[in-house]
């Protein structure tokens, strides 16, 4: 999974487009490395992830402003209510994602996220004034 989402994040940087990440999707991205790919030396894996995002201009940390708080609280409860077993880190993540009005793809590798049917009508409900959002797992360029 997680050389898939490097292989996913790799092709849109070359593609120049910008990538926004919420710092809990950034935080589980460092987790899942930890636990794949680094569990010898997980200092390597923080410095060699600093170094590639320090590189890349395109990559940045979303932040969401505290007057969308109120917002993104909301979502949390919505996307709960409607699925009680999808895990509340994704959960955070979607909702990240969905109180972003610049946001118009969540990349998850999470099929749960990307194929049930109460989470894909939350995000039409919550995204209609955006058009073409995508929750996927593969890059949408």
């Amino acid at each position: 999974m997680a050389h898939a989402a490097n292989e996913a994040i790799n092709r849109i940087i070359s593609k120049q487009q910008p990538i926004k990440i919420s710092e809990v999707a950034l935080g589980e991205y460092f987790r899942i490395l930890v636990d794949k790919e680094f569990k010898e030396d997980p200092e390597a894996l923080l410095s060699h992830a600093l170094f590639k995002i320090k590189q890349r201009t395109t990559i940045s940390i979303c932040v969401l402003p505290i007057e969308k708080l109120s917002r993104f609280i909301s979502l949390i409860g919505h996307i709960k209510s409607k699925n009680q077993r999808i895990d509340f880190t994704d959960v955070i993540i979607l909702a990240c994602s969905l109180a972003d009005e610049e946001c118009r793809c969540l990349l998850t590798f999470d099929q749960e996220l990307i194929q049930n049917k109460d989470i894909n009508d939350v995000v039409k409900k919550e995204t209609k004034d955006r058009k073409g959002f995508l929750i996927t797992d593969r890059s949408p360029i």
